[in-house]
């Protein structure tokens, strides 16, 4: 399911909204913790390459083009290596993750807040149907009744079959 429509708030069921906020706020929050754990074995990552090459390219400075070794010269040679490259790179991807897994946790605390305010709102009759004057508007609000019904129970089972 897209994550835009976990977020968005049915509000005229908010008893399931209340229900199911929990579980999507523990699901990106676990999801939130394995990207940060993968994201931090990425850093070791960059850091043991770095070590290999720092080694390798010490121990034979001729494989690498150098006549001598600095440690500007090493480092040098380091950011050029495809090994380097390539582990920098994954981390980079897993900080764009924790950082858009950061955000979705963020929006899912908004969206309780906002389901606080809208039970408020619901509490204080903002929802309340409007009152009928004829028999005519009585059978035309039934309707409209009716078809809402219609269309949150087939709102519920094509969610409930995406999942």
């Amino acid at each position: 399911m897209d994550f835009k429509e976990l977020i968005t708030i049915d509000k005229y069921n908010l008893d399931e909204e209340w229900l199911n906020q929990p579980l999507h706020t523990y699901n990106f929050a676990e999801k939130l913790a394995d990207a940060q754990k993968r994201m931090d074995k990425a850093k070791e990552k960059v850091e043991i390459v770095k070590a290999e090459l720092t080694l390798d390219i010490a121990k034979n400075p001729s494989n690498y083009g150098l006549t001598k070794t600095t440690q500007a010269l090493i480092d040098a040679v380091i950011i050029k290596e495809q090994s380097y490259l390539d582990a920098q790179e994954e981390l980079r991807e897993l900080k764009f993750e924790v950082g858009v897994l950061q955000s979705a946790v963020k929006a899912f605390d908004q969206r309780k807040t906002a389901l606080e305010n809208l039970v408020k709102l619901h509490n204080q009759s903002y929802y309340a149907e409007p009152t009928v004057q004829s028999s005519e508007q009585a059978e035309n609000l039934k309707d409209i009744k009716k078809n809402a019904t219609k269309e949150r129970i087939k709102a519920r089972r094509r969610k409930r079959s995406e999942i």
